[in-house]
């Protein structure tokens, strides 16, 4: 039960956190439409009272809406976004209301403006903080998720709102007295509303809807301002139904140096991959005829086409993943940003450049993949990724020859180990270079197996993309082994082979103000028979470092907690010198650029972002526990 219950509450709020986080990135990028609904002002009150009357009577809350006597019966607006932003503040001013206090909903007219104030009789909001809420995933108390739940998001998604409905919000707030947050909008009667139409069909009479570009840039003289390359022999195979994006496409590819050919179905789309034998070939997944996903089955069960590297692309909800396992070498989304275009034709160059490097990574986790190959991209390599064990055998049977692999241990479908023993069974990879690159802990049977094949093993940490750049080149400089003498690798072997850092009996502090968060990390480390200590803001972990001296191994320290927050405990932990040596580990759920300066800076030892990933954890508490 305890189970189910974090993950159905755990699964709610990140549902709700990417709801708003989608909702707030598509306002910000100009993409979210306006409805012009003629809302009925007294139904509309009646709906937002509905909403709240239950929280209200179980907090024994006075809730009243009031309407003012000049404010009309009806009013154009997007009566959804509207509602949001009311919903937001109501749902604010319930939170933070304690039970038998007051939360009031006004509506008034003056000066042609709507005004929508909604005010309680909650803890109130002091000076200095009454910016900052506005700001993403913060809380008037600096954080998320704290005493009072939450994203963080509402009120800068209310903001966004405000000024896409050409409003504003304003905030009247005292410590103890309560808030009263106020949304104010042009009002518009239907009246205003149809004149603006008849003006604008006097501008377009024949009143057609423009299909909206699939693509963000114009195909002009000044999309590419230099050739990348002027070899006309390269041929590209543009599969595409939209006639004007296929244009728009060609036009991209032409100044790459390719000759282009273009089919506009499925059938035409195999016929000529069949008969001209293209470099490349940019395919739509929402074909006529045969669909793109029967175009690449087809090409890649064709051993004449079969090594043809394919970049898919679609405006349908598709995982890119799902596309990249099918055979095809990258994906993109629709509509495509020219910045996207022009890194999916790079990655092309890169596949069909014959003295171009290529690696197979076989990675599980799609993200790191991605990081992964762009990494490389830099530095001239080919990436070809495979997700699983099925995948990457396929691929290693049936494309071209890979000059080096970089292997996950941990594989959805198999055994990183039973894979390494079938790579080297294919003909032809019996001396290829592989590099184990895993976060689990490996026995020392394992690393023995692991070192039949190679000697080269990669801890997956934050720098760890930049040693296997460092091993890779190392490999396909083609240094003998006899010359190579790889870097001990200090996470995984101790002195006399011995395994350093063992967890069992070591006494973890771990401080964080979400019991889910403490939940799942004290029941993941109590399977290394670890003894776990909880402190629920930075306040109590210090007051249990200061009465627990020598008797704490390490630290999981959360960044942002209420009361005193992660950096502030670690500089007063470390202002005791007999605490110098304690390792702490710092957790933030902001993963910003500088969060892992910053926490050095207080006094960490390092540093790891939420979701945590356990195996990484683990490993790094192994380091700094040897």
């Amino acid at each position: 039960m305890k189970y189910a219950s974090v993950i159905h509450s755990a699964g709610h709020d990140l549902l709700q956190l990417i709801n708003q986080l989608l909702d707030l990135a598509k306002i910000e990028a100009g993409k979210a439409e306006l409805n012009h609904d003629i809302i009925h002002t007294q139904e509309f009150a009646n709906n937002i009272e509905s909403l709240f009357t239950t929280v209200a009577q179980k907090k024994d809350i006075q809730f009243d809406i009031t309407i003012h006597e000049d404010v009309a019966p009806t009013f154009i607006c997007d009566e959804y976004r509207l509602e949001q932003v009311l919903k937001n503040f109501l749902s604010n001013a319930f939170k933070f209301t304690d039970d038998h206090g007051k939360v009031q909903l006004a509506v008034t007219y003056q000066n042609e403006q709507l005004a929508f104030a909604v005010s309680d009789t909650g803890k109130g909001i002091s000076p200095e903080k009454q910016q900052l809420i506005f700001e993403a995933f913060r809380q008037e108390d600096g954080s998320t998720s704290r005493k009072y739940g939450g994203t963080g998001l509402g009120l800068s998604i209310s903001r966004e709102i405000a000024i896409l409905l050409g409003g504003h919000i304003t905030l009247e707030s005292e410590i103890g007295k309560g808030s009263t947050f106020t949304l104010t909008i042009p009002y518009v009667t239907p009246d205003q509303l149809a004149e603006r139409a008849e003006r604008h069909l006097a501008k377009d009479p024949d009143g057609v809807e423009r299909k909206k570009d699939l693509i963000t840039v114009t195909p002009t003289d000044t999309l590419i301002t230099q050739q990348v390359e002027t070899n006309t022999e390269k041929r590209l195979l543009i599969v595409e139904d939209d006639i004007n994006f296929a244009e728009i496409l060609r036009q991209f590819a032409e100044r790459y140096g390719f000759k282009v050919v273009l089919a506009h179905n499925g059938a035409d789309g195999i016929q000529k991959a069949q008969q001209f034998k293209p470099q490349a070939i940019i395919l739509d997944v929402i074909l006529p005829i045969s669909d793109g996903w029967e175009v690449l089955r087809t090409l890649k069960a064709h051993p004449e086409t079969k090594q043809i590297p394919v970049h898919m692309m679609s405006a349908a909800d598709v995982n890119q993943r799902e596309s990249i396992e099918k055979g095809a070498i990258g994906f993109l989304s629709k509509p495509i940003s020219e910045d996207a275009l022009r890194k999916a034709f790079e990655h092309i160059q890169l596949n069909i450049n014959e003295g171009i490097k290529k690696v197979l990574l076989v990675e599980d986790q799609e993200f790191q993949s991605e990081v992964i190959k762009s990494a490389f991209a830099e530095h001239n390599i080919n990436i070809v990724q495979a997700f699983s064990a099925q995948s990457a055998l396929s691929k290693l049977k049936n494309e071209q020859k890979f000059d080096c692999i970089i292997l996950d241990i941990k594989l959805p479908d198999a055994n990183g180990l039973d894979v390494l023993d079938q790579i080297k069974s294919i003909p032809g990879y019996a001396e290829t270079p592989i590099i184990i690159n895993t976060a689990y802990d490996l026995s020392k049977e394992q690393i023995d197996h692991i070192n039949l094949y190679t000697k080269a093993m990669v801890l997956k940490s934050g720098k760890s993309n930049n040693r296997l750049i460092d091993e890779v080149t190392l490999f396909l400089n083609k240094i003998s082994t006899e010359d190579y003498t790889p870097v001990k690798n200090v996470e995984k072997l101790g002195k006399n082979g011995e395994e350093p850092g063992n967890l069992k009996g070591k006494r973890d502090l771990i401080a964080d103000d979400d019991m889910r968060n403490v939940f799942a990390l004290t029941t993941a480390l109590q399977e290394y028979s670890m003894e776990i200590e909880i402190a629920n803001n930075g306040m109590e972990a210090v007051d249990i470092v200061h009465n627990n001296l020598g008797k704490i191994d390490i630290i999981l320290m959360d960044i942002m907690m209420p009361e005193m927050d992660g950096y502030a405990a670690i500089g007063k932990i470390r202002e005791d010198k007999r605490n110098a040596d304690l390792p702490i580990i710092a957790v933030t759920a902001k993963a910003m650029k500088d969060d892992r300066e910053k926490s050095i800076r207080a006094g960490a030892n390092d540093y790891i972002s939420k979701p945590i990933d356990i195996d990484k954890l683990t490993s790094l508490m192994r380091v700094w526990l040897s």
